[in-house]
């Protein structure tokens, strides 16, 4: 595989992985949630590096975007009351945040698929 496809894979499973942890929406499932995400963050970068450095690779704009997630979590799921009464908006931030990844990655992934010869 391409550095640019384990690119692509780093930040498809990063953001896919990241989007359904709002279906575990209680307060006992926090921890649970954070640690299981940040597990397969670290294991999915670590077994990468077996081609390239995952990290590495990464472009800054996709380390940020990786590294935003923790920012998300932070912003949705420890501090909810920055939100009051728009409960639906941590669920809305979420969405718009994983969407922008995956769509960015379909975007490189198709013009990769076009331009190939």
């Amino acid at each position: 595989m391409s550095p640019r496809v384990l690119r692509m894979h780093a930040i498809l499973t990063t953001a896919g992985f990241y989007s359904l942890l709002p279906l575990l929406f209680g307060v006992q499932e926090l921890v649970p949630k954070m640690c299981v995400l940040l597990i397969w963050t670290l294991c999915s970068l670590w077994l990468m590096r077996a081609k390239v450095s995952a990290w590495a690779c990464l472009t800054r704009v996709e380390r940020v975007y990786i590294s935003g997630f923790g920012l998300l979590f932070v912003a949705t799921e420890l501090i909810p009351w920055v939100f009051g009464r728009l409960e639906f908006l941590p669920l809305a931030l979420v969405s718009v945040y994983s969407a922008l990844g995956i769509t960015f990655a379909w975007i490189n992934l198709a013009y990769d698929f076009i331009t190939a010869p």
